[in-house]
Order: C-alpha cells, then sequence, then structure tokens
C-alpha cells in the first residue's frame, strides 16, 4: 500500500510542469488549465447543441415578436413613446435572457468543488473560461437579435446607428450575463440568487 502512494506521488511530481511550484496541487499552469476549460465547454456546448438551437430560436422569435409590437415606428415625435418602448424592450430582452445563466451556476457547483479537490483545475479558471466561452454566444445572439429587430422597429438606416445599438446590446448581454454568474456564485441557493436579482 505505501509503496503504491509514493509511486504515485512520484508520478504525480513528474506529469507536473516545471513552472509549478512543488506546492501546488495542479499539474499544469494557468494558461493550459484555460485552454482545457475552453476545449471542455466547446464539448459541452455541442453535446447539448439543442439546447443552443433552442437559445438561437429563441433569440430570433423574440426579436420579431419585439419588432412586430414597435413595427415601423413614425420617425417624427409622435413615434418617441414607441421608439424608446423599442430600445427598452432591447435592454430587457438582454436581461431576460442573461438571467437564464442563474441554474447552470448552480448545477455545475458540485462539479466545480469536486474538480477543485481532485486538483483538476482551479475554479477561477472555470469561471474565467465560462466569461470567454460567452462572447462568441453573445456575439451570435445580439447579431440576430440586433438584425431582425432593428430594422423592423423602424430605426434609422444608418451604419453609425446600427452598430452603435448592436454594441449596446451585445456589451450588456455579456455585462448581465456575468452579474447574474456573480449573484449565483455568491448566493447559498437559488431562491436566494432569484430574491437579489429581482
Amino acid at each position: 500500500m505505501m509503496l503504491q502512494l509514493k509511486r504515485s506521488k512520484k508520478t504525480v511530481e513528474e506529469a507536473k510542469s516545471k513552472k509549478l511550484s512543488k506546492k501546488s496541487p495542479y499539474t499544469v499552469p494557468i494558461w493550459q488549465q484555460l485552454y482545457a476549460m475552453l476545449i471542455r465547454s466547446i464539448h459541452i456546448m455541442w453535446g447539448n447543441r439543442f439546447e443552443f438551437i433552442f437559445r438561437f430560436a429563441t433569440v430570433i422569435g423574440q426579436a420579431l415578436l419585439y419588432g412586430s409590437v414597435f413595427y415601423n415606428a413614425p420617425l417624427d415625435t409622435s413615434g418617441v413613446f414607441l421608439r424608446q418602448g423599442a430600445c427598452f424592450c432591447s435592454l430587457f430582452f438582454c436581461f431576460y435572457l442573461s438571467f437564464a445563466a442563474m441554474p447552470g451556476v448552480f448545477s455545475e457547483r458540485q462539479i466545480v468543488k469536486k474538480h477543485q479537490s481532485y486538483g483538476f483545475y482551479h475554479p477561477f479558471i472555470h469561471h474565467l473560461a465560462q466569461a470567454i466561452w460567452d462572447i462568441p454566444v453573445a456575439i451570435i445572439q445580439a447579431s440576430l437579435f440586433s438584425i431582425v429587430a432593428y430594422f423592423m422597429f423602424g430605426f434609422q438606416h444608418d451604419a453609425g446607428n446600427f452598430f452603435t445599438y448592436y454594441a449596446v446590446v451585445f456589451l450588456i448581454s455579456v455585462t448581465l450575463n456575468q452579474m447574474f454568474r456573480m449573484i449565483a456564485n455568491l448566493s447559498a441557493s437559488i431562491l436566494t440568487a432569484s430574491d437579489i436579482s429581482g
């Protein structure tokens, strides 16, 4: 038994990167952990394709719904209230879509703790990889929503105005997504997180 334990310790020490301290429980440096976590995120997404296809279909459906409610708002002063409502609904949509990230944090919490106890990766790397992976997903979501909703709202057909609208939708989506993940990570239960989030 003691011989097997010594062999296991020796194997771990040989596999450990020379750049890490001997006290570190991890075998690879941070950047390799991040790379592995990003690859893991891609595999998880590929394994759960239906969720992403459904999410993107929901984005298009919501854009069509909001676009039909505020379809071709007048550009004069009589349409000011409608254009403000269209902008508010765009921000509300970002809130609605980002709020859906909270249950996923709670379902992954035990897995992250177990992987940390095994020395697979640091929890910070898991959260950083999620934040990085959210960027391409948010780009696709913001593109689908903005292309449909912006032109149905009847906003000015100007490239500068469209890309400003697109950038706002994208940045608010990413920001709210990370804010809700932070609230979920700091909360003891999903009920507490939902109460804090509103």
